[in-house]
């Protein structure tokens, strides 16, 4: 059984008495512009980008050269290079995420491991730098797909990242203080036996080698292959990169913005109509509400609409953390009331970090059962309640199986009840909506858009068909 390890540049050192890293000469919006630039002209990201400046104490032009050297450098074997070019086109085709659909045959040993093995420098705790960095080593270990990652010098808020981005890997660490060594091993793969922590006698730096003991495994899952299929249509379907972007410029001009007194009004504008965008492509893409009648599609439309908006847009303010922000929070105030937002902040509370749970719950609570009526004219009495009941005890179902699967019956217990309580805390929200003009405008404006786009959708697969 053979092995391919695969290593990716350090940015420190690994001695005991020296674990700083380089000092960066530039400030943080200057360092991440630095970034932005370096990635541009290599066509990479800015988690290497980062890397690769700091090996080169932060000059740009030296940075290029040499990972201009390292790619120069590489095997040119006309295989490799042919996988590679096929492994492009399958990475920008579609998102890679092997959470749902498993690729390994489980009759079959698997005969090649892909390892990754990096040290990430989480001491380097430069101003703005350490999540741009660790999102950038997510992105290398969601397009490399190893087998089993071995990750040194990683600290609380990049393990939290790492853990929480990454649901398709197991992670075991050797501490939870300071700075320690995480492994990840896929968890379609490989089944946990034993861990051994190993403390290594004299160190001040609490250091310590980490074994965890696996075995391969077959898919032990309880979700059925429809269900893991619905479940990576799902989480594929409410695409957040954009919101995401906007939320993280949010972060990365705020400072500007209050030392300046300029408004954020139209930034936060562009923020809030992303969210309706993002959330009429989930409304059209969406089986269940599409295979809906007529009657039932228009009386849930709204209230799916109002669902969606309401935590798609909680997930990504909850994760980018904008509420800390303080231009953010206000600007929401004067727009919608200090009660509304005071409300909102309230529900973050329940947020689970597992974006596949959030997900999850996203659809569940799309179909929830507090259907209200924004217009006089539409009836509230559903035509055939049975089927949005047989929806939402699917979503229940596949969100249960999938607590099991990833947390064990405890857990499972443990959040299944935090999801409920989340519901219940937006519905309370939701309803309060109502009194919202400009919101509700908004919410029927979408939802008419979405009636008439499906209804083009059933013409033409009418005459498909005839």
């Amino acid at each position: 059984m053979s092995t391919v390890l695969k290593r990716h540049p350090s940015t420190s050192s690994s001695s005991e008495d020296d674990d700083d890293g380089v000092d960066c000469p530039l400030s943080g919006a200057e360092a991440l512009a630095a970034c932005k630039q370096f990635a541009s002209v290599t066509n990479t990201d800015t988690g290497l980008a980062m890397m690769m400046l700091q090996n080169n104490e932060w000059d740009l032009e030296r940075a290029i050269n040499a990972y201009q050297g390292l790619t120069n450098d590489k095997p040119k074997s006309k295989n490799r290079n042919q996988t590679s070019e096929s492994d492009l086109k399958r990475i920008k085709s579609k998102e890679s995420t092997t959470l749902t659909e498993s690729k390994y045959d489980k009759t079959k040993v698997k005969a090649r491991f892909k390892l990754l093995s990096w040290n990430i420098d989480g001491l380097d705790e430069q101003e703005n730098t350490i999540e741009i960095r660790t999102r950038g080593v997510i992105d290398v270990i969601k397009r490399e797909e190893p087998d089993a990652v071995f990750l040194q010098e990683v600290i609380p808020i990049a393990f939290d990242l790492i853990r929480n981005l990454l649901p398709e890997y197991d992670s075991y660490t050797g501490n939870t203080q300071g700075y320690f060594v995480v492994i990840l091993t896929r968890r379609e793969l490989l089944k946990v036996q034993n861990i051994e922590i190993i403390k290594y006698p004299g160190t001040n730096m609490e250091r310590n080698l980490l074994i965890v003991h696996e075995i391969l495994q077959s898919d032990r899952s309880l979700l059925t292959t429809d269900q893991w299929t619905l479940l990576s249509n799902l989480f594929h379907i409410y695409n957040e990169s954009k919101l995401s972007s906007i939320g993280q410029c949010l972060i990365d001009t705020s400072a500007v913005l209050q030392s300046t007194n300029i408004s954020c009004q139209s930034l936060m504008q562009e923020f809030l109509t992303c969210i309706y965008e993002t959330t009429g492509t989930y409304l059209h893409f969406n089986d269940d509400l599409r295979k809906l009648s007529f009657d039932n599609r228009s009386i849930t439309l709204s209230n799916v609409a109002n669902n969606v908006s309401c935590l798609g847009c909680a997930f990504v303010v909850q994760h980018f953390h904008l509420f800390a922000l303080e231009i953010f929070s206000n600007t929401l105030e004067v727009m919608y009331g200090k009660p509304t937002v005071d409300i909102y902040r309230w529900t973050m509370k329940f947020i689970d970090l597992d974006i596949v749970l959030i997900k999850l719950a996203l659809s569940l609570f799309a179909f929830s059962g507090n259907t209200c009526s924004y217009s006089p004219n539409i009836s509230t009495e559903l035509t055939d309640p049975i089927i949005i009941l047989e929806i939402q005890n699917k979503y229940a179902e596949i969100t249960w199986k999938y607590l099991l699967y990833r947390y064990g019956h405890y857990q499972a217990v443990q959040r299944f009840l935090n999801i409920i309580s989340w519901l219940e805390a937006l519905t309370i929200f939701v309803f309060h909506t109502q009194n919202l003009t400009t919101y509700i405008n908004e919410i029927d404006l979408l939802a008419e858009q979405t009636e008439l786009t499906l209804i083009l959708d059933d013409i033409d697969q009418i005459l498909e068909t005839n």
